[in-house]
């Protein structure tokens, strides 16, 4: 089956014009997933959620700010995923639960990371552990502020070490980075964020492909 999961750094969604933009790129692709990160919100309202979905059948998790930095919103479809899990950090907001066309049970993890490099190998210590204790097929989203290769991000410096476990992150997650549509570009700075992985196993990429 077809698994459409959308994944967008809002960089803050409490203005009514990026609301409008969410909403309308929401009913453009009409994702079964929606992962958000930086909604930079405290609070957001069952009605407030619903008006940006495209249908009724929805439900979400909300990962408030702390100050005027991070939040992370989850929304999905719960015609195609009854969730019999949720957690919530700062960092991070997983769902697990039973995809209902195949019966196979799923994690979805919305993921913002740290932007100061000495918290970058700790957070990823902490999403590896969390994932691999749970033993099934994931789908990882959203913004790491991290990169996979110094091409990403053309025009800047980059941390070579925090490159290096970033790729060990993914070997030893047993992911692979999934090609995504558009991307960031400003200037001639190029940067990747943000991205999907994708759990390796075959009968998982039935469910993705």
């Amino acid at each position: 089956m077809d698994l459409s999961v959308l994944t967008w750094n809002v960089r803050g969604c409490s203005r009514k014009q990026k609301r409008r933009a969410l909403k309308n790129l929401i009913k453009k692709h009409r994702p079964d997933i929606m992962f958000i990160q930086e909604t930079k919100v405290e609070a957001l309202s069952v009605f407030e959620v619903k008006r940006l979905w495209y249908n009724t059948v929805s439900d979400y998790v909300l990962s408030p700010t702390l100050g005027s930095v991070g939040g992370l919103l989850s929304i999905w479809n719960s015609d195609f995923i009854q969730v019999s899990e949720k957690f919530v950090s700062r960092r991070y907001i997983a769902i697990i639960g039973v995809c209902k066309n195949s019966g196979t049970v799923c994690g979805f993890l919305n993921v913002y990371g740290p932007s100061i490099d000495s918290e970058k190998e700790g957070f990823l210590v902490e999403v590896l552990d969390f994932v691999l204790a749970k033993k099934i097929p994931w789908c990882l989203g959203g913004d790491f502020n991290l990169i996979l290769d110094k091409v990403e991000k053309q025009g800047l410096s980059v941390n070579n070490a925090m490159i290096s476990a970033f790729r060990n992150f993914v070997c030893s997650a047993g992911v692979r980075d999934l090609p995504l549509m558009g991307g960031s570009t400003h200037g001639a700075t190029i940067v990747k964020s943000p991205r999907l992985f994708v759990w390796i196993g075959s009968s998982y990429l039935q469910i993705l492909s």
